[in-house]
Order: C-alpha cells, then structure tokens, then sequence
C-alpha cells in the first residue's frame, strides 16, 4: 500500500507537457518514443511492458488515428496525439479513441484540445489520488477495504459515460446533417 499512496502523492503535482512544451522540432522515431516514455513513464508501473514503441506508432498511422509523418519526422502534433492515445488505450478501443480525437479536433484547435485533454486527465490523476490518501472514504469501510471498490467503480463509471456521450455525439451529429440535407430539399422544392 505505501507504493500506491507514494504514486497517489506523486499524481498531485505530475503534469504532463502541454502543446508549448511538446519539442517544436521535427523528430525521429526513437526520438518520439523517447518523449513519450519519458512523459508518461510516472502513469505507469515500472514492471509494465513498453509504454510506446515504433510499430505501435506505425499502427496508428496506419489506422489513421495520426497523420503520417513527412520524411519520417514526426512534429508536436504527432507527439500530442500519440500522448493522447497512449493514455486513452488503456481504457478505450481504438475505434472510440479515433471518434474522441476526431470529435475534438473537429470543434477546438490542436493545441487547445490538446491542452484540455492534458488538464482533465491531470484532474482525474489528482481525485484519484486524492480518494487513495484517504480524503474521500466511502461511509462505514476502512480505506483498505473500500479502496478497491472505489477505484473499480469509477473506472466502469467513466469508461461508461464516456462511451455514452461519444454515442450521443454522433447521433446529434448525424441528426444535424440530416437536418441540413432536409431543408436543402425544401428550398429546391420551394425554388429558392
């Protein structure tokens, strides 16, 4: 238990780079897994299998979840989606981490969905932390007995809430095309 409450301790002040901090040079490869592991490393435990590696990068070109990289650099907006995806792998598929990227980066800027991706998650990283130091005990169980359930619960929660608004999105998204496409029809009928 010291090893999760030194890592809750350590949630508290981690911050990971926002889009001015991200290298604003074109990088290789094994600069760009270098980056990310050495940002991401504290999230993840220290015996886990790599956090990032080259072949995963090229599946996600390949998936188009980032855009290929031009002459096999990689720029701030590569390193910021891979942070991105590296993070959110860990609970979602990647075909609800391709609708979330598109879905943000379809309403704010790069950098400024970047930088809110940064601030929830550091404030997630923080509550959670937060529940296991013991300022959120649930009524009547120990921390040690409640901990667990805790942590399970508002991961399920999350994971299913968020699936619930990327489904709500889409359909008020395909709702509004329908929309468009509907008054279209009734102007070329009424001749305007």
């Amino acid at each position: 238990m010291d090893e999760v409450k030194k890592w809750a301790q350590e949630m508290q002040t981690y911050a990971l780079p926002r889009w001015e901090n991200l290298p604003n040079i074109e990088l290789y490869m094994d600069q760009v897994v270098e980056v990310v592991e050495k940002q991401l490393q504290p999230l993840f435990l220290k015996n886990q299998a790599k956090i990032i590696t080259a072949t995963m990068i090229n599946n996600y070109v390949k998936l188009e979840l980032i855009s290929k990289p031009v002459k096999k650099r990689y720029q701030r907006k590569h390193i910021a989606s891979i942070i991105t995806i590296t993070i959110l792998k860990q609970i979602l598929p990647i075909s609800a981490i391709s609708k979330s990227i598109k879905l943000h980066t379809e309403r704010f800027t790069a950098d400024i969905a970047y930088d809110m991706f940064c601030t929830e998650i550091e404030y997630g990283l923080q509550t959670v932390g937060r529940q296991i130091l013991g300022e959120h005990i649930v009524q009547g169980l120990k921390q040690t007995e409640s901990l667990e359930l805790k942590m399970a619960a508002i991961a399920f929660s999350s994971k299913n809430i968020l699936e619930k608004i990327l489904i709500r999105e889409q359909t008020d998204k395909k709702d509004i095309k329908k929309q468009n496409s509907e008054q279209k029809e009734r102007r070329k009928k009424n001749g305007k």
